[in-house]
C-alpha cells in the first residue's frame, strides 16, 4: 500500500499508529463542509477597540510590558514598606483587602478575564477604547479621568496607564500624605463598584455622586473610630473610679 506524502514528512516522529490516526483525523477535517453564507476569517489586532493595527496601540502595550517587568525588579526592596503603609491607613478593611488585590492585579478585569479565556472581548466596557487592566480601569480609562477631574477632586488627572497599579499606589505613597490616599482608595473602590453596576444592573453614577459617596463614607468610618475611642476612655474612667 502506497503512503502518502505527509507520512514522510512526520515518520521518525510519531509512533506508525499514531502516524495513521493523525492523517486519518486530518483527512476528516479537511473534509468537514464550510457553510458558503460564513464570513470570511481574518486577523485581529485586540490592541484597539476596531481590532486594526496602529503603532500607537502597539506602542502602549509595548511599555505596558515592559514598565511591570522594570517595576517589578526596582520595587522588591519597598514591598514590605508599601504593605505596611497600606495596613496602616485608617479606611475600612475591605477597602485594604481591595486595594492589596488591586495592586496584586487580582481584580477580574476584562484583561484578566481574558488572558484566562473566560470572555473573548478584553475591551473596558464603560469606555470601549482600551483593553481593560486594573489601573485603566481605575486610573486611565475617560470614565474614570472624569472622576478624578471633578471639581471636588483634590487628585491631578494624568495618564498612568503604562504602570502597574502596584507602582502607581507605591507614587501616591510618595507624593500624598496618609489622608490624601486613604481618600483615593475609597474612591477607587468606588470606581470599581461603579463599573461592576453598570456590567450587572446597568447603572451608572455621576462623578459627583462618586465624590459625595467617598467623603460621606470616609467620615462616617472615622467617626465610628472617634466613637470607639470616646467609649473605651469611659470604661477606663469608670474601671479607674470603681478602684479608687
Amino acid at each position: 500500500m502506497a503512503l502518502p506524502l505527509e507520512f514522510g514528512r512526520i515518520n521518525g516522529f510519531l509512533p506508525p499508529p499514531l502516524i495513521w490516526l493523525t492523517l486519518l483525523r486530518a483527512k476528516a477535517i479537511l473534509n468537514i463542509p464550510l457553510s458558503p453564507i460564513l464570513p470570511q476569517d481574518w486577523i485581529i489586532w485586540i490592541g484597539s477597540k476596531l481590532g486594526m493595527f496602529t503603532v500607537k496601540s502597539a506602542y502602549h502595550i509595548g511599555r505596558v510590558l515592559k514598565e511591570d517587568a522594570r517595576g517589578q525588579c526596582s520595587n522588591a526592596a519597598r514591598m514590605p514598606d508599601i504593605w505596611r503603609d497600606l495596613w496602616n491607613l485608617k479606611i475600612p478593611g475591605k477597602v485594604k483587602l481591595f486595594a492589596w488585590r488591586a495592586c496584586q492585579n487580582l481584580l477580574p478585569t476584562r484583561d484578566n478575564l481574558y488572558k484566562r479565556k473566560v470572555i473573548q472581548d478584553p475591551i473596558c466596557p464603560c469606555c470601549g477604547l482600551e483593553v481593560e487592566t486594573v489601573i485603566y480601569s481605575l486610573w486611565s480609562c475617560p470614565t474614570a479621568k472624569d472622576v478624578w477631574g471633578d471639581n471636588l477632586s483634590c487628585f491631578q488627572k494624568c495618564s498612568s496607564s503604562q504602570i502597574s497599579f502596584l507602582l502607581f499606589l507605591d507614587f501616591c505613597f510618595r507624593i500624598y500624605d496618609k489622608e490624601k490616599v486613604e481618600l483615593l482608595l475609597v474612591v477607587e473602590r468606588n470606581l470599581w463598584l461603579r463599573r461592576n453596576s453598570l456590567l450587572f444592573e446597568g447603572c451608572f453614577l455621576p462623578p459627583r455622586r462618586i465624590w459625595e459617596g467617598s467623603f460621606s463614607f470616609l467620615e462616617d468610618y472615622k467617626n465610628s473610630l472617634l466613637g470607639e475611642e470616646n467609649v473605651d476612655r469611659v470604661d477606663l474612667k469608670i474601671c479607674g473610679s470603681s478602684w479608687s
